[in-house]
């Protein structure tokens, strides 16, 4: 089971992930231990519908899911509980990044600079599908 994520859903995510975080420093707040891995989620999942490649919420559980356990989610009532968090964990984002969704598209500016340095088109594509 995967996600099917672009460059651009990924960057904007690390994007929102990393001023969530920079909010929490400025405010000499961090989160409850145990809790990042939750709001990395929340951060994809709302990058993925900014970027216009929505991803069904089961979907985005169920694989969350499995890279911790190992296994999919069964249990309804688990699955609630994390739905619930998980809309929990969006709002909290939203609100830490101030609701500005815009997200610069750092990805391009490193791809321009491959080419500007006349990197093999191996490299160039390497790093273009991380």
């Amino acid at each position: 089971l995967r996600l099917r994520l672009g460059q651009a859903v990924l960057g904007t995510a690390l994007t929102f992930f990393h001023r969530c975080r920079a909010q929490w420093w400025r405010a000499g707040e961090a989160p409850a231990p145990g809790r990042t891995r939750a709001l990395a989620l929340a951060c994809l999942f709302l990058a993925a519908k900014v970027e216009e490649n929505p991803q069904r919420m089961r979907d985005v559980l169920n694989v969350a899911f499995a890279i911790d356990h190992g296994r999919l989610l069964q249990d309804s009532h688990e699955y609630w509980q994390l739905k619930e968090q998980l809309v929990r964990d969006e709002q909290l984002v939203l609100r830490d990044i101030g609701f500005d969704l815009a997200a610069p598209r750092v990805h391009r500016a490193l791809l321009s600079c491959a080419h500007a340095l006349s990197l093999p088109p191996a490299v160039v594509q390497l790093a273009s599908d991380a």
